[in-house]
């Protein structure tokens, strides 16, 4: 039967804007430079997506479909995996074509997390990324064996004849929910088990048009909520995006600013800190020479936006140096489905989040401080699976409980940490965000973790994990003492770290695979079964500053 849809698309946010953004960009303007090896237009898109969307409905005529050939609720879903930026944008609006929703998963997801996500949103079929077949059909083998329904794994198709954005049109009678499902993407599973995320169509969809020549980088796995959206805003914008192999190094992503016109670019805090690492000398120095020379590779850009964490005071300094730019956080997160605020830091409040978008509502729950609570348009339905989890995630006003600690002062919002990430040091909460950026910031420490340690009579200390940009230094005994003594410019003494532990070469940090720290691994990892008070001598690599309760260390003048 032949494809009598293939010139239309259902009325869906984001296939609308992409057709606006095609509408409006010459056919000739390269949008995706894929390090994968492509480079394609509008038209190549389009042509691309209009194919794959030929395939998926040819090789489903059992899956029911509607009288516009879009799946039926009962199973939209299609899980993809792919290690380019390209198939993964082909993949996510071929399946939006076809009404149905995109679940980006990561090839290292384990077996058994696979199996569940495809078990409860019975998933209809696999799309599969170049390289990445073998490991999609040991995936689908250990579904089926686990008595899942056996799936069809089709091949990313990225080689189409081109399509002209004024030979497609919208079908308005084929008019989905921009509320209903469109979207699944996985938490980073920092507490545990990885969630499946469920949000509406109209979720990661901007609706502004960039300026003309706009660019930008994608530099995060797409399956992700950042990796997936630096695919897809660009696509429905107008943004040129070179998209880089997931999981990129500062260096690469220095690379790139510095051979190509980059305008826009949301930082996370690690790269900010790597690259600022990267362009300094051990001690953190940059001469004006070198200044003047990185700024312009810096000079096209916008807006310098950081996003997933709060950087450094030192870190923020050194970028404000470097581009003339004062730097915006954005407050997001995954089940957000976008952007909840925007503030821009300053040197007396690093820690803002700013204000409420537009869409968005916010309250605390203690008045002017207490846990942040959200509620947008654009936020999750639900969690796939798990209706006991959905249900604990809002409170009776549909607002969703995010879990982080802000304060209110004067309008303005900040960030104070994780209700889960404090250290109970005596009657002190210690937040662990705000102890570990600064720690970051030292010049001499390239990368630092912080956790909480069990104590008896201070309930927990502040540990640290950290690695020291001079191996030299980890010889010296005095190296706590130097930290303690310079975070104490920017931090209370109870926050101060009571334990560093120096880590070796070889030695890493645990990660998730979107790479956030999972802490109770740390502690495990670096400081189990040491009982800091009966110890003699300390072992080799960690340095002990006492318990003593602050009201002790200010009278003996620590």
């Amino acid at each position: 039967m032949p494809d009598t849809t293939a010139h239309t698309f259902p009325n869906d946010p984001a296939l609308v804007r992409l057709l606006i953004a095609a509408q409006q960009t010459a056919d000739s303007h390269i949008m995706v430079h894929d390090v994968c090896g492509f480079e394609k237009t509008y038209p190549a898109i389009l042509g691309d997506v209009i194919h794959m969307r030929h395939i998926i409905r040819s090789h489903l005529s059992a899956i029911k479909t509607n009288e516009h050939g879009s799946l039926c609720e009962e199973r939209p879903y299609i899980a993809v995996i792919s290690k380019s930026g390209y198939e993964f944008i082909v993949a996510f609006f071929a399946i939006r074509a076809m009404g149905g929703v995109c679940m980006p998963l990561s090839p290292d997801l384990s077996l058994d997390e696979t199996s569940y996500f495809l078990r409860y949103t019975t998933a209809s079929c696999f799309l599969v990324g170049r390289g990445c077949m073998r490991v999609v059909q040991d995936k689908i083998a250990n579904h089926v064996e686990h008595g899942g329904q056996d799936l069809l794994a089709l091949p990313i198709f990225c080689e189409a004849a081109p399509v002209s954005p004024s030979d497609i049109s919208i079908d308005d009678a084929a008019d989905l929910d921009p509320g209903g499902p469109g979207f699944v993407i996985l938490t980073s599973g920092t507490t545990g088990r990885h969630k499946g995320v469920v949000l509406p169509r109209r979720s990661l969809i901007p609706t502004y048009v960039a300026e003309p020549n706009s660019t930008t980088i994608s530099y995060r796995p797409c399956f992700w909520v950042g990796g997936a959206t630096n695919l897809i805003a660009p696509m429905v914008t107008g943004k040129k995006v070179y998209a880089l192999r997931p999981n990129t190094t500062a260096q690469e992503l220095l690379d790139t600013f510095k051979k190509h016109r980059i305008t826009w670019l949301t930082f996370s805090p690690w790269v900010m800190k790597a690259m600022k690492d990267l362009l300094t000398d051990d001690d953190g120095f940059l001469s004006e020479e070198r200044r003047q020379e990185y700024a312009t590779w810096f000079q096209h850009l916008t807006r310098f936006r950081c996003s997933s964490g709060m950087p450094g005071r030192e870190t923020v300094q050194f970028w404000a140096y470097l581009t003339g730019r004062p730097l915006e956080n954005i407050y997001a997160g995954t089940e957000f489905g976008g952007a909840i605020s925007v503030g821009e830091t300053h040197l007396n409040g690093l820690d803002s989040i700013g204000f409420p978008v537009f869409n968005t509502v916010v309250k605390l729950t203690e008045g002017d401080h207490g846990e942040l609570r959200v509620k947008s348009p654009f936020m999750m339905i639900r969690y796939v699976g798990d209706d006991k989890a959905t249900q604990d995630a809002f409170d009776e006003e549909g607002f969703y409980k995010t879990g982080d600690l802000v304060d209110l002062r004067n309008g303005e919002y900040f960030m104070v940490g994780r209700m889960i990430d404090q250290i109970f040091f005596y009657s002190f909460r210690i937040p662990i965000m705000r102890v570990e950026s600064n720690l970051q910031d030292l010049s001499y420490i390239s990368e630092a973790c912080v956790c909480a340690v069990p104590d008896r009579d201070a309930t927990e200390l502040c540990a640290a994990v950290v690695r020291l940009r001079d191996g030299n230094l980890a010889a010296q005994q005095s190296v706590l003492h130097r930290i303690r003594a310079d975070l104490s410019e920017v931090l209370p003494a109870y926050m101060l770290p009571a334990i560093i532990r120096i880590m070796k070469d070889e030695e890493v940090v645990p990660k998730t695979q979107s790479g956030k720290i999972v802490r109770r691994f740390v502690a495990k990892r670096f400081f189990d079964n040491v009982d800091w008070q009966s110890l003699g001598i300390q072992p080799l690599g960690f340095q002990y500053f006492g318990n003593m309760a602050p009201e002790s260390e200010v009278k003996n003048g620590a």
